[in-house]
């Protein structure tokens, strides 16, 4: 017990006086541990926000996880896709009213995206990138009389949570 209390105090020491307590845990051995430890989790909580809700960060205007253009890897299309899948689909679709906000937003030129036909989009397909690791959907709205077919939005997801979002516009073929 009386080891802890030490320890605890020599952390606080390093806390206020700075240069001198730095050299004190460079040298005692029984401090590098506790103090690494401390710094990794700060570290991880820093760079990954288990609690980062992506359909309220878009709502909120805030658009950092979206790129123009597609998913620069190589993808497998599933033909029977599993129920994380379905999972997955259900997320987005719960928050449908996203995937014409973000058309608005990256392509405020397209009138139709505002005033004329509404775009809805529907879902095309799931697909596992070539590393096996994230899950692709893939999300298509039609444009009438478009120069172009219409827009394409992949959701990127790792581990069930979306990470990265792509839109492109869908040329005619």
């Amino acid at each position: 017990m009386n080891s802890k209390i030490k320890l605890t105090t020599r952390l606080f020491a390093f806390i206020r006086h700075g240069s001198q307590a730095r050299f004190e845990i460079l040298c005692n051995p029984n401090l590098v541990f506790p103090c690494s430890c401390v710094i990794v989790l700060l570290c991880s909580c820093a760079i990954y926000d288990k609690n980062y809700d992506w359909v309220e960060s878009i709502q909120k205007g805030d658009y950092e996880i979206i790129s123009l253009g597609t998913y620069p890897y190589t993808t497998s299309q599933i033909r029977y896709e599993p129920e994380e899948f379905v999972e997955l689909r259900n997320k987005i679709e719960n928050s449908y009213e996203l995937l014409p906000q973000i058309v608005r937003h990256f392509y405020p030129e397209d009138v139709w995206a505002y005033y004329n036909t509404p775009i809805h989009f529907k879902y095309k397909f799931g697909a596992t990138d070539s590393f096996g690791n994230k899950i692709i959907l893939r999300f298509f709205a039609r444009v009438p009389e478009g120069e172009f077919a219409g827009y394409s939005i992949q959701f990127v997801f790792i581990d069930k949570e979306v990470r990265e979002i792509y839109l492109f516009k869908t040329p005619l073929e």
